[in-house]
């Protein structure tokens, strides 16, 4: 069942990264789809889809789960996902990391609003941090969580939790915006708004059916927490928070 939300303003928001805020999902998916096919391994999409927003031990129990029955001999699966490691960041050195539409102008928003923005990855500091602060967006974030701060990763809810407690704010006064199934559950189960801007991985009807709003993009939220920001502050006060 959904919390019944109030349509105010958040005392915080806290992003999932991957598929959120910068579009390393679809690249990931990619550099899988490379190594699979150096291996000489038919693994499917759909297979490799099931893995967005896992860390790296349940991405592992997924593919090797999945591994189809002519598979080459002697093939260690932690090769492979050494492999993609360095497929990964070899794409992402020469090409950059893509940011998704409208992250920058929601942390920009937040900050001129004066709500503290964070991130909740599953994702290992070794690459939140520096994908962060490459994109340049790390600035505008006040508290990274990553996978290796707490114990069990998404689902689970402490991820969000531990945000939560380093924002020091209450997670039920919080959004949590999120585009996999993972995030939606670690969020909710957490006691806070889950907002669903959809990317890559198909969410299934119930989970989607868990988030308190889905937005098409992070622009299109924007648009909304700026009108509630207008209509609950006025617009003298939020074009002075602009101007400061």
């Amino acid at each position: 069942m959904v919390p019944n939300f109030s349509p105010e303003i958040p005392a915080a928001v806290i992003f999932d990264m991957d598929g959120t805020l910068l579009d390393t999902e679809r690249l990931a998916v990619e550099c899988w789809t490379v190594v699979f096919e150096q291996f000489g391994i038919d693994m499917p999409l759909s297979v490799i889809e099931k893995t967005v927003a896992c860390d790296a031990e349940m991405k592992r129990k997924i593919f090797l789960d999945n591994l189809p029955p002519d598979m080459p001999k002697g093939i260690d699966p932690d090769e492979i996902l050494d492999a993609w490691k360095m497929v990964l960041v070899k794409r992402m050195r020469t090409e950059g990391i893509p940011v998704k539409a409208g992250a920058r102008e929601m942390l920009v928003l937040l900050k001129d609003l004066g709500i503290p923005a964070a991130v909740a990855t599953s994702s290992p500091s070794l690459l939140a941090t520096p994908f962060l602060q490459s994109t340049g967006l790390l600035p505008y974030l006040k508290v990274v969580v990553c996978g290796e701060d707490v114990v069990e990763t998404k689902p689970s809810p402490e991820v969000y939790l531990e945000a939560a407690r380093r924002l020091g704010v209450d997670a039920s006064e919080a959004w949590a915006v999120e585009d996999s199934s993972q995030g939606i559950r670690s969020a909710v189960a957490a006691g806070l708004a889950a907002i669903h801007v959809p990317d890559i991985q198909v969410v299934e009807p119930e989970v989607r059916s868990l988030a308190w709003k889905e937005y098409s993009s992070l622009v299109e939220l924007a648009g909304y927490l700026d009108f509630l920001g207008r209509s609950q502050w006025g617009e003298s006060q939020v074009d002075t928070a602009e101007a400061a």
